[in-house]
């Protein structure tokens, strides 16, 4: 943004009325405004444009996350107004740290609409290079509170420690409070601790010769040196070995001291896991001392399946930032997809979520990927719920088996069980696909090929 008195500015805004109002009031000082109607249309245009202000009317709150989180992930520091009075949306700008978005009352005059368009853009001249800072996405109870945390650790140096499945965003989390704390524009350097491990093999933590670090050069000499003033991130500490435990707790104690004159390092440090750390130091295999040094503060990320309602701004952040990346138009994905993935149990997590939308994006493949999703869930149905491929009658006849089996065959029994659950999920694809062998091919994800030679193996005769 140039310091200049005119400004390209971006209007969205489905009431015309309202356009015209601040098309108006722009014009009068000199602005180039741009007008759009669809939400849609408007993101299509703002990297091309590159505009000064984004200024969006009422929308409903759910239109409005989209609608922001886009932007933020275009563009960081681009400065927002929107023009609403809802509590809601307040309360995301707020637990999200949108320093930047501003919220103002419909019913202001012209006069005080114009005051509050030229304050933003006087602040925004003086916000310029701001550092990008990566979007949690979400508002779930368990997201605002995770928010509001990390909110309040923007002074504090204590360590964290981040938990969460595989694929929750442990990552993210961590780069979230880098760069919202005092240290965003000092060193951000991220460990695998797995990798530390088999390349370190013996060395010293403190001088671990080559590993491959996130956030400098491959070839380094002492990570905790590359992270001085900043940020060191060990993920997956639950793997590290009883010696690097010691050094880390060594380099923790140095760390804190309360003279800085006397301190070896000042670093924060965050480590992160998917294993139960605790139940680790019941067992022995990891040192209360350094568990209690790193979970100083607490973060427990929860699995996806248990943010349900986070599913839909996600699954639409996702689609938003792969049509920018691979130079699409918006669209929306369809109600039925978005109802599919509530109800699916998302092993994977957010990151499975993210892989799927970037399919579907790049493929144009929307109910394919559909198919493919009710199939796994039907799977996940199947196997945890047995009485859904067995009988009563059919269990008991199992129990019988083993009963009396001379020579039994845990492979053999196995082997059969699954070839009766694959046979029925075969049948069930063919039926629901109205014996279409090429749609049912791709709900089972299997080749075209495969699936005759399936159908020959199990007899599966199509019922008139």
């Amino acid at each position: 943004m140039t310091q200049s008195n005119q400004h390209k500015i971006v209007i969205l805004d489905k009431d015309q009325h309202r356009r015209d109002f601040l098309r108006s009031i722009l014009t009068q000082k000199g602005h180039t405004p741009f007008l759009f109607e669809k939400t849609s249309r408007c993101l299509d245009n703002i990297a091309a444009l590159n505009p000064d202000l984004v200024i969006s009317g009422s929308q409903s709150p759910e239109n409005t996350f989209r609608f922001i989180n886009t932007l933020k992930s275009t563009k960081y520091g681009l400065p927002v107004m929107i023009i609403s009075d809802d509590q809601e949306i307040v309360d995301f700008v707020s637990f999200n740290g949108f320093d930047d978005v501003s919220l103002v009352h419909k019913d202001l005059s012209p006069y005080d609409m114009q005051g509050a368009i030229n304050k933003i853009l006087e602040s925004s001249f003086n916000r310029e290079g701001l550092q990008e800072c990566p979007l949690i996405v979400g508002t779930s109870a368990d997201m605002v509170k995770i928010k509001r945390l990390i909110s309040e650790l923007n002074r504090l140096n204590e360590p964290a420690l981040i938990q969460g499945e595989a694929g929750t965003g442990k990552d993210l989390i961590a780069r979230v409070i880098h760069s919202r704390s005092d240290r965003h524009d000092k060193p951000f350097v991220k460990v695998h601790v797995p990798e530390l491990i088999k390349r370190a093999e013996g060395d010293d933590i403190f001088n671990l010769g080559s590993i491959t670090v996130s956030g400098g050069d491959s070839n380094i000499s002492g990570i905790f040196a590359l992270a001085q003033s900043g940020t060191l991130f060990l993920d997956e500490i639950g793997a590290m070995t009883a010696e690097l435990q010691a050094n880390l707790l060594q380099f923790l104690k140095e760390c804190d001291v309360l003279n800085p004159e006397e301190k070896v390092f000042d670093i924060r440090v965050l480590a992160a896991t998917r294993k139960n750390l605790k139940s680790l130091v019941e067992n022995g295999d990891f040192r209360k001392d350094l568990y209690y040094r790193l979970n100083v503060i607490n973060i427990e990320i929860p699995p996806l399946r248990k943010r349900v309602e986070d599913i839909p701004q996600l699954t639409d952040y996702f689609t938003d930032r792969f049509c920018r990346q691979l130079g699409k138009s918006h669209f929306r994905l369809s109600v039925k997809t978005k109802d599919t993935f509530r109800g699916y149990v998302w092993p994977g997590n957010v990151r499975e979520l993210e892989q799927l939308v970037a399919r579907i994006v790049s493929l144009g493949d929307e109910e394919a990927q559909i198919e493919k999703l009710y199939l796994h869930t039907e799977n996940d149905r199947l196997l945890n719920h047995h009485n859904g491929f067995l009988s009563a009658n059919e269990l008991e006849r199992v129990k019988d088996y083993v009963k009396v089996a001379e020579d039994l065959s845990l492979k053999e029994v196995g082997q059969k069980f699954l070839n009766r659950v694959e046979k029925k999920l075969v049948k069930k694809a063919l039926d629901s696909t109205n014996w279409n062998r090429r749609k049912a091919a791709v709900m089972l994800d299997i080749s075209y090929k495969s699936l005759l030679n399936k159908i020959k193996e199990y007899d599966l005769k199509e019922v008139h």
